[in-house]
C-alpha cells in the first residue's frame, strides 16, 4: 500500500531502527503497535523543557564571558 508518505532510504532505516525493538531485522507488528501507540506528546513536551534549560544556560553562558571580557578578569578571579 502506498500512503502518499515519500522517505530517504537513510529515513527508513533510521525509522525501522528505532522500531525494530529487539534488533531482529524484522519489524513485527507488536513493535510497530508499540511505536504506534507511544506518547510522542509527551517526549516532545520534555524535549522542549529540555531545550528552554539549554537556551538559558547558553544565555548565561554568554553573559558571562561577555562581562568576563570586560572587566578582563578570569573565571578563577571573578569566582573568588
Amino acid at each position: 500500500m502506498h500512503f502518499g508518505l515519500s522517505l530517504k532510504r537513510q529515513d527508513v532505516l533510521l525509522f525501522f531502527s528505532t522500531v525494530d525493538e529487539d534488533r531482529d531485522g524484522i519489524l513485527m507488528y507488536k513493535e510497530f503497535e508499540d511505536f504506534y501507540q507511544h506518547d510522542y506528546e509527551k517526549d516532545i513536551k520534555e524535549l522542549e523543557t529540555k531545550r528552554e534549560s539549554v537556551d538559558i544556560q547558553v544565555y548565561v553562558f554568554e553573559h558571562l564571558t561577555k562581562v568576563l571580557k570586560q572587566k578582563n578578569l578570569t573565571l578563577a578571579q571573578a569566582f573568588e
